[in-house]
């Protein structure tokens, strides 16, 4: 409807604008019947042409501005279709991540307050991910930073994503295993007494990396009652994670 009245009302101000200017204009170069008879033809037919020109660019302008509209609409539900044939195998996909985080938490029959507790945390790192998807519009690659920075926000860890973490666009099931094994590594860093905040930055492609200043954790035991769970999720990544000694320490999560 804008479109409507933009182009009616330039039109009608155009042809008023000609109507009111010509005529007089006209007047100024000769009184005699016959030329003005033969200016004024001439005058309405250039009149023609030129709004006629001007129609044509308009309307043609405003067509491809619709036809683009429409270009991207198809492709939003395009990918809104694609996502909705996907969307059976990813539930149960997360049914089987709680199942398995219930099945570690309670593997020796003790449901305490402490192991609720992590399960939440593992939930919330899941919701993490898909608080950020419900915004994009493609939703089979989203941020990683985006869905960190969520993460930092509600997980209630001691950790930050860096302000130069780049915008890495990743696969929703390799994020949602990235959020899980990062919950838990710092879990484990909570459990070992380590009170400091664990910065997060990617310095090289596929890489997540946690700063620790102060953090004097064994290489070959880090983990540990998770690691078992930790490498077996990593697995479904071809992902690897190693402890790098120091001051400040650096656990490496490394992914395909």
């Amino acid at each position: 409807m804008k479109s409507a009245f933009r182009i009616t009302f330039v039109y009608l101000a155009v042809a008023s604008a000609w109507i009111l200017l010509s005529d007089r204009a006209i007047a100024l170069f000769t009184d005699d019947v016959a030329a003005l008879t033969a200016y004024s033809s001439a005058k309405g037919l250039f009149y023609v042409t030129v709004t006629s020109l001007m129609l044509f660019f308009m309307i043609r302008k405003e067509i491809a501005v619709r036809n683009d509209a429409i270009t991207r609409l198809n492709r939003t539900l395009e990918v809104k279709g694609e996502l909705i044939h996907e969307l059976h195998h990813r539930i149960g996909n997360n049914i089987q991540v709680i199942l398995g985080v219930l099945g570690l938490e309670t593997r020796e029959g003790d449901f305490s307050a402490e192991a609720k507790d992590r399960i939440v945390h593992r939930l919330l790192a899941m919701r993490s991910v898909y608080d950020i998807v419900y915004d994009y519009e493609d939703m089979r690659e989203i941020s990683l930073r985006k869905v960190l920075a969520a993460y930092a926000r509600t997980a209630s860890r001691n950790v930050r994503v860096r302000d130069d973490f780049p915008e890495t666009p990743l696969p929703i099931e390799t994020m949602v295993t990235l959020l899980l094994v990062l919950d838990i590594v710092l879990e484990a860093l909570r459990e070992s007494g380590y009170g400091g905040t664990a910065e997060m930055s990617s310095p090289e492609e596929r890489t997540l990396t946690l700063r620790m200043d102060g953090y004097s954790g064994d290489a070959g035991n880090f983990l540990g009652r998770n690691e078992t769970f930790v490498r077996a999720y990593l697995k479904s990544i071809r992902g690897e994670i190693d402890l790098l000694p120091g001051d400040p320490a650096e656990i490496r999560v490394r992914y395909m």
